[in-house]
């Protein structure tokens, strides 16, 4: 089976370069980009939430994911992540991996 991945990026222009980085590595593990977050293997979810509404789009997008695409292995990284209270919201646990960007080679958060 293909290895194919998803990013949707949340925030910042930090976030966007780290989006971007995930991307690259991504393809050079030879994984195919899908078309939708809704039909790949590997969907990432990067984030930068500073409100309590970007929050709730995050915490929206990720329940859509699992909801419609519940085989994808989905990995939250950046801030909603870095908030473990944001992590109680959650019924049911929809979620592969949750990675703290800041603990990455070259971040900038």
């Amino acid at each position: 089976m293909q290895k194919t991945f998803s990013i949707t990026n949340f925030g910042c222009r930090a976030s966007q370069s780290e989006g971007a980085s995930i991307h690259q590595e991504l393809l050079e593990s030879h994984a195919v980009e899908s078309e939708s977050a809704y039909d790949a293997n590997v969907v990432v979810v990067n984030s930068c939430t500073i409100t309590a509404e970007a929050d709730r789009d995050v915490r929206q997008t990720i329940r859509r994911i699992a909801s419609r695409n519940p085989n994808a292995q989905i990995i939250v990284t950046g801030c909603y992540n870095a908030r473990r209270r944001n992590w109680r919201r959650f019924h049911k646990c929809v979620l592969s991996w949750a990675i703290h960007t800041s603990r990455w080679p070259g971040s900038s958060h």
